[in-house]
Formats: C-alpha cells, sequence, structure tokens
C-alpha cells in the first residue's frame, strides 16, 4: 500500500478482476507512487491511519465555541430547527473550521477572512459578539444563521468577534507552548506524530492570528488601507517566528492579503482613546483633545502611560456627549461639503449620531438617574462637577468656548451633564470592541504572557462605521 500524500494526483480504477491505480503524473524510475485518502486533517489522519503529515496543506483545526446558556447563537439555532427541520430529524452538529493557509479553498467564493476560518464560524462569533441593535436585523436561513456586514452599522460584531477568536487561538498556542512536552525530542514514531501534529495546530492558530490581526489593524487606521501593506508586512515577518515562517509562507500570507477582498468593505471604523478627534472637523481636533487631557488630568487620571479599558470609555462618553450637543445645534445653512473647514461635525459624524439616536433613545432631563456600575457613576458624578465649575473658563478645562458659544443655552449649560453622560456611557457598553493588545509581539514572547489569557491586557476601541456608500470609505 503506498503512502498518502495530500493532493496527490492518482485515482483507483477496478474492473472484472483488476484494481489499477492510475497516476495523472510523470513518476521517474524509483520514484514513489502516493496514495490520496483525500484532504484529511492531520487529527483524522492520526485516528484513522496512526500518522501524521508535517506541512500538510490539507490541514485544519476544529473550534468548538461552547456559547453559554441562552446565547443569541443558541436561541438563533433553536429558531433554525423550529422553521427548518424535517420532523423528529436530530438537530446536525455545528461545525467550525480554522484552515491551513495552503488549503485548496475555491478561489472563487473566498475573502480574506474565509481564507483561514470557515464561514459558518465567522457568522457564529460575529453572532456572540453582536448587542442588542445588531440582533435586531439577525438572519435565519435553512444553511445560515448571520448579522449582514455590509450593512451600516453591521461590522462592529464581526471586528469585536475576530478579537475573541485571536484570543482563542493565543490560548492554543499558550497551552501548547508551555506543556511538559513541548521542547522534548521525540524518541518514537508516536512522539514524532505527536510533534508534527502540535506544531500544525501551533502553525494553524498562528497564521489565522496574523490574518485576522490584519484585517484588525486595517481597521483601527485610515492610513493602512487596501493600497498599502508595505509597512504592515514587515511588522508581520519580525513577529511570526521564522522556524516555522519561511519566506513561502510569508509570501502566501501577502497573497492572500493583497488577492482576496476583505469580509468588510471599509478599514478606519476603530478609534482608541482621544484619537476619535480625528473624525472631528479641522477646527474641532485639538480643542477636543485639550478638554478630554484637562478633565483627566483634574479627575487624577490616567493612572499609568497606557489608559485602561474604563478610562477610554469615559473619553468616549465625553466625546459622544460633544457630538449629540453639536448635532443638536447644527446650522442647517452649513454646505455638507465645506464640513472639513467648519462647524464641529463632519457628514461622517452626522450620520453616525442620527444613527445613535435612532436606538439609543435621547435620556430624559427631568429626572435624574444612575448607573448600576458604581465605579462608572462615581466617576460620571466628578465629570459633571468638574464641568460645571469651569465650563465657562474659555482656556482652562474646556478650550471649546468659542465652538460652541452658538448652541442652544440649554446645550452650552448641560451638554456634560450627568444624565447625558449616563447615556453616552451606555452606548459605549454595546458600540466599542474590546481587543487583545499586541497579539503579534505575543507570538515572539509567549514567555512574558500570563499562563491564563483573561490576565492579558486590552485596549478598548470606539466603533464609528463608514457610510457603505460614501466615497470616502472605500
Amino acid at each position: 500500500m503506498t503512502n498518502h500524500q495530500p493532493l496527490a494526483q492518482v485515482e483507483w480504477r477496478t474492473s472484472q478482476g483488476v484494481v489499477g491505480l492510475i497516476v495523472h503524473k510523470t513518476l521517474l524510475p524509483g520514484q514513489e507512487v502516493p496514495n490520496n485518502y483525500g484532504p484529511r486533517n492531520n487529527e483524522r489522519l492520526m485516528l484513522n491511519y496512526g500518522f501524521c503529515i508535517p506541512g500538510n496543506i490539507c490541514d485544519y483545526r476544529e473550534l468548538s465555541l461552547k456559547p453559554p446558556a441562552g446565547s443569541p447563537i443558541l436561541v438563533a439555532k433553536k429558531e433554525q430547527y423550529k422553521r427548518f427541520a424535517t420532523p423528529g430529524s436530530i438537530p446536525n452538529e455545528d461545525k467550525y473550521y480554522v484552515y491551513n493557509i495552503f488549503y485548496p479553498l475555491p478561489s472563487q467564493c473566498r475573502t480574506l477572512e474565509t481564507s483561514v476560518f470557515s464561514l459558518g464560524l465567522l457568522d457564529a462569533v460575529a453572532v456572540m459578539s453582536a448587542n442588542r441593535r445588531e440582533l435586531a436585523d439577525l438572519q435565519i436561513e435553512e444553511n445560515r444563521i448571520y448579522i449582514p456586514f455590509e450593512k451600516y452599522g453591521g461590522s462592529r460584531c464581526l471586528l469585536y468577534g475576530l478579537g475573541q477568536l485571536i484570543k482563542i487561538l493565543m490560548q492554543t498556542v499558550l497551552i501548547i507552548k508551555t506543556s511538559a512536552c513541548f521542547k522534548k525530542e521525540p524518541k518514537n514514531s508516536k512522539q514524532r506524530n505527536a510533534t508534527f501534529y502540535r506544531e500544525g495546530q501551533m502553525y494553524i492558530s498562528e497564521c489565522a492570528i496574523a490574518i485576522a490581526e490584519w484585517t484588525l489593524q486595517r481597521a483601527k487606521s485610515v492610513e493602512i488601507l487596501c493600497s498599502d501593506y508595505s509597512s504592515w508586512f514587515d511588522i508581520v515577518m519580525k513577529a511570526l517566528p521564522e522556524r516555522r515562517f519561511n519566506q513561502r509562507v510569508l509570501n502566501k500570507i501577502q497573497s492572500l492579503i493583497t488577492d482576496h477582498p476583505s469580509s468588510l468593505k471599509h478599514g478606519g471604523e476603530l478609534f482608541y482613546g482621544d484619537a476619535v478627534s480625528q473624525t472631528l472637523t479641522r477646527t474641532a481636533k485639538e480643542p477636543f483633545r485639550a478638554c478630554v487631557r484637562g478633565i483627566l488630568e483634574a479627575m487624577g487620571d490616567p493612572k499609568g502611560d497606557i489608559p485602561t479599558p474604563f478610562e477610554t470609555k469615559l473619553v468616549y462618553t465625553i466625546f459622544i456627549c460633544f457630538c449629540a450637543a453639536a448635532y443638536r445645534n447644527i446650522d442647517q445653512n452649513e454646505n455638507p461639503s465645506d464640513d472639513e473647514n467648519r462647524g464641529i461635525l463632519p457628514a461622517r459624524l452626522r450620520q453616525w449620531v442620527a444613527f445613535l439616536i435612532e436606538h439609543y433613545p435621547e435620556p430624559p432631563q427631568d429626572v435624574r438617574w444612575v448607573l448600576e456600575d458604581d465605579d462608572a457613576e462615581k466617576s460620571l458624578d466628578s465629570i459633571e462637577k468638574i464641568f460645571k465649575k469651569t465650563r465657562r473658563l474659555k482656556y482652562g478645562l474646556f478650550p471649546l468656548e468659542y465652538l460652541i458659544n452658538s448652541w442652544k443655552v440649554v446645550d452650552r449649560m448641560y451638554w456634560l451633564s450627568g444624565n447625558w453622560m449616563r447615556w453616552a456611557w451606555l452606548i459605549t457598553r454595546d458600540e466599542t470592541v474590546d481587543l487583545a493588545r499586541s497579539p503579534l509581539s505575543f507570538l515572539m514572547d509567549v514567555e512574558s504572557v500570563p499562563r491564563t489569557l483573561d490576565q492579558a491586557p486590552v485596549d478598548s476601541y470606539l466603533y464609528i462605521p463608514h457610510d457603505p456608500r460614501s466615497v470616502e470609505a472605500k
């Protein structure tokens, strides 16, 4: 019996009394005739035949997401079964896959992300990451449960889901690299095959982290768009371990990024900290940043060089309050084409604020209400006191006075009131994306990472979508 070779060009044929093997490839005398068991991953080869193949291009990893009871994906699966299943049939077990980057998927139906993650996996993590607004658009079909990514505001849940996938894959790499047998040399064929299997799982996970991180980097930067890869490729090449990532692998990662469109049409939708000011008009950017710096300094924050997710959400709360007040005071006679040089809100932010108000009704101003989060309530109360004390200071903590002096009196006096901030805080809970910090650095130095990734640092980004129809976002 010949040995298995993935994608070997061979064909078994039988006739009466004869079993033959046809080889669709020229072989020289003495060369082995390969067999082909089909596109089997190393786990199936190990279980069925007792061996693994190093560098198996048909290798893939099965993931189990284990959503908690009551998760939207489980509720949707029950509804799908109720609508489409044959009476008495058993629900199909979900299969989620992460592929080797060389896996022979049909190129005509691939996006960048589905080159390494099965569509069902992307759909599932997006649904599991969805907020109430996004779940209102949940689609349940016979063969698919998903949220439309291409709709305005529909990409956040996939970005969040990719961040969660990166954490799952980082955990896989961490478990393998910190296991007792990882650095031991194999002494027999069983141990060698186990080594091939572990290295294959690690290789698949690390490549998938690189691809997912590209999509997230693109979302986090207005500079990293589809036409400019060079600087980020340098980062990837330095981050991926050389022992498993030769030039052939790096070239493949590059070709996947350049040859396949992303599942998400636009980049530049995630903003970190006071970088949200980049979305304001030129006249408002620096005054807003100075305002935020003044508030945090007056509060005694930040507590370190890198702000915590809690501190960044305070910034986003102030930003949403500012944008909402500016939206309520838009001069209807302004020319939208001139909005980069005057006013406060460009067209993108006007659309975004209107979208938020549609999905998150404005708070009552005649009734004081409080948040369940005591830390948030304490911080917002502190900001309100600072605002009341200094709002009239043109060059003090609030160098925004000359921008807002044409606002209605009620907005000039109360745009950063407690109720408005509580409203905005609840929005940040739903409209942010929490991502692991520097996952590519993790690939280089796993020893510096905590034994559990629950302790690894996380950054929180505010999601501001592009209009799918806009020229600017293309």
